[in-house]
C-alpha cells in the first residue's frame, strides 16, 4: 500500500510539483507553529470531536484514524470553522483531501491552455476553497465524498454541455492514453446536481454500468440538465419508467462509487 507522504507532519517530504512542494512546506511549519497549536486546542472548547486534540496534524491523524460517523463529524466542524473565518481549519481540511485532489488533477481535461500538471491542479485546488467556504451543511452524504464531487463539478463547469459531453465520449472511445485511473475513484454521487461527465465514463471502464446505462444517465444530466420528463419525451419513454431506471441506476452507481472508496485506501496519485 503506497504511503501517504501528505501525512508527514513534521517535514515536508520530497516533491516534483512545485505547488504541493509549497502546501507542504506551509503544513510543516504550522505544525511546528505555536500559535497553530494554540488555535487547534481552542477548536475543542466549542466543536466537540475536536477536543483533545494539540497541533493539525493530530487532527488529520484523527481523521486518517476515525470511523466513517467519526471522520464525517470531524470534517463538519472543520467546514463550520471554516465559514466562520477559520484560515486553519481550511489548511487542515486542504491537507486532507489532497491525495484526491491530486488525483483529480491528474484525471481532468482542463479548458486550452492549462495543459501541465501544475496549471490543472492549481484549478482544481482553487476551486476546492471555493468549495469549502460556501456557507452549508453537508448532513447525508459523505463529507469528503460530497466536498470532492462539488470541486469536481466546478473544475469541469466548462466541459458541462452536450457538445462536449460527445466531443469526450468520442475522444475517450479513441483510445486516449491519459484516461482517468479506474480503480482510484473517489467520492460519492450526493445528487442529480453533480458533475456526472467524469464519473459516468469511468463507472463505465470499470464495468459498473454499461455504456448504454452510462449513456442514459448521460442523456439526463448532461444533455437534459436533470429534467427528466425532457430526456423522457427526448429518448421516447414514459416519465414513469424514466424515473425508476434513473433511481436504479443512481442506486447502483452511489454502490460501486462506496466500494471503489473503500478500495482507495492511502493510495494516491502525484505529478511526476
Amino acid at each position: 500500500m503506497a504511503t501517504n507522504l501528505f501525512m508527514q507532519h513534521e517535514k515536508a517530504p520530497s516533491l516534483s510539483s512545485p505547488l504541493l512542494r509549497q502546501i507542504c512546506d506551509n503544513w510543516a511549519r504550522l505544525n511546528a507553529s505555536a500559535e497553530a497549536r494554540a488555535t487547534v486546542r481552542l477548536w475543542g472548547e466549542t466543536h466537540p470531536p475536536l477536543t483533545g486534540l494539540g497541533t493539525p496534524g493530530e487532527v488529520l491523524d484523527q481523521i486518517v484514524a476515525a470511523s466513517h460517523d467519526g471522520e464525517d463529524q470531524i470534517l463538519r466542524s472543520l467546514l463550520a470553522l471554516v465559514q466562520d473565518g477559520d484560515r486553519l481549519a481550511g489548511e487542515v481540511l486542504l491537507q486532507t483531501m489532497l491525495p484526491t485532489l491530486t488525483c483529480m488533477a491528474k484525471r481532468i481535461r482542463a479548458p486550452r491552455g492549462e495543459d501541465s500538471y501544475e496549471d490543472r491542479l492549481q484549478r482544481v485546488l482553487s476551486e476546492f476553497w471555493l468549495v469549502i467556504i460556501q456557507p452549508r451543511t453537508i448532513q447525508r452524504a459523505r463529507v469528503a465524498g460530497r466536498l470532492r464531487m462539488d470541486t469536481l463539478h466546478r473544475a469541469t463547469a466548462h466541459r458541462r454541455s452536450p457538445d462536449a459531453w460527445e466531443e469526450h465520449v468520442t475522444y475517450h472511445d479513441e483510445g486516449d492514453q491519459d484516461l482517468p485511473d479506474h480503480n482510484q475513484v473517489a467520492g460519492q454521487v450526493a445528487g442529480p446536481e453533480t458533475d456526472l461527465a467524469e464519473l459516468l465514463l469511468q463507472m463505465r471502464d470499470a464495468g459498473s454500468l454499461t455504456p448504454e446505462e452510462a449513456k442514459f444517465l448521460g442523456e439526463v444530466y448532461l444533455v437534459s440538465g436533470g429534467d427528466q420528463k425532457d430526456a423522457a419525451r427526448r429518448l421516447g419513454l414514459s416519465h414513469a419508467a424514466t424515473r425508476q431506471r434513473v433511481s436504479r441506476l443512481r442506486s447502483r452507481l452511489c454502490s460501486a462509487v462506496a466500494a471503489e472508496v473503500a478500495a482507495v485506501g492511502d493510495s494516491m496519485a502525484l505529478a511526476s
